[in-house]
């Protein structure tokens, strides 16, 4: 509750004279943050990040240095609470380079070579959630898919599917990555790198073909085939609708191959539709054992509504790609 008092207190500083009173109280601050007292120093970098990252403009250059440079000592300070609360202070300071890159931002370097070394978990999440989306960060998210700990395992995936675009990986580390992270000993992370799989399927436009060229599903067969099966599990490809569409329509297996007019199937088609009817035979496996264990009882029929695309059977939802 005080945080976001102190929030709400510098969201309202939308004036000169009001973004000068909370520069006054950040100067405060900024000197109790440099305590002998523990809590003192905690609390203080709590409520300073608060402020600082709710302001609607930007502050004085010389307030800013001021935060910045004692926010950054503060990540070799002895408590991990505070290092943690020091991260999230930090995170409006970050500044691209001309090319949109942040090699050669001092904060966001700083930021990366305590994810390395730090051994809080908490303070390790902390990093994960403030540093920008770019190249140089990007490799910092895939490294810690490796963490020893499931919640910054965890956290990376999420941030990977927050920040990064499938465009930016290439292919034997999505491969990697999405194998890694499926197969994963945590439910949660698995959990997770299948929330990964959506996102950049919804990055694909709903076309989980596109998603397994960017596999390359020749060569990673079992990535592949753990991204499809992900998609289904998550029931954002509906295969009793794709595979009624393709009886209908003579698409995929039911496509005539041999007449000439049809050229022969992708290797993305050939692994999704082998992995689709086999999640399909298993599926009818599972509902005729239920059905026989229950009497017979009538399995209720499923209802079907077909989009455009034979690909694109995916569940509503109302996020945009990447946004």
């Amino acid at each position: 509750r005080l945080l976001k008092f102190f929030g709400v207190i510098a969201s309202q500083a939308t004036s000169p004279e009001r973004m000068e009173c909370v520069e006054v109280l950040i100067g405060f601050l900024l000197t109790w943050c440099q305590s002998k007292e523990y809590a003192t120093r905690w609390r203080s970098c709590q409520i300073l990040g608060s402020l600082v990252n709710n302001v609607p403009e930007d502050m004085s250059d010389a307030v800013a240095e001021q935060v910045e440079e004692i926010t950054l000592l503060l990540l070799e300070d002895g408590k991990p609470t505070v290092r943690a609360a020091a991260v999230k202070a930090l995170t409006r300071f970050p500044q691209p380079d001309e090319d949109g890159n942040f090699k050669g931002c001092k904060v966001v370097g700083a930021l990366l070579k305590v994810l390395r070394h730090d051994n809080s978990k908490e303070v390790r999440k902390a990093i994960l959630s403030a540093i920008p989306s770019s190249p140089v960060t990007f490799k910092a998210l895939v490294e810690r898919t490796r963490d020893e700990s499931d919640d910054v395992r965890r956290m990376a995936y999420n941030m990977l599917a927050e920040k990064a675009l499938v465009t930016d990986v290439e292919m034997v580390d999505l491969a990697i990555l999405l194998s890694r992270g499926i197969l994963d000993r945590s439910a949660p992370v698995s959990q997770a790198a299948k929330n990964l799989v959506v996102s950049w399927f919804d990055g694909c436009e709903g076309e989980p073909l596109a998603l397994l060229q960017h596999i390359d599903a020749s060569q990673h067969v079992e990535a592949a085939e753990l991204t499809v099966k992900a998609l289904l599990s998550t029931e954002r490809v509906d295969a009793c609708q794709v595979a009624t569409m393709a009886a209908e329509n003579g698409l995929g297996l039911r496509a005539a191959y041999g007449n000439g007019e049809v050229s022969l199937m992708s290797p993305e088609e050939a692994l999704f539709w082998r992995v689709v009817c086999e999640y399909l035979a298993s599926e009818a496996s599972s509902h005729g054992l239920a059905a026989a264990n229950t009497g017979g009882a009538n399995v209720p029929l499923r209802t079907l509504t077909f989009p455009n695309s034979p690909y694109q059977c995916c569940r509503p939802t109302s996020r945009t790609p990447f946004g």
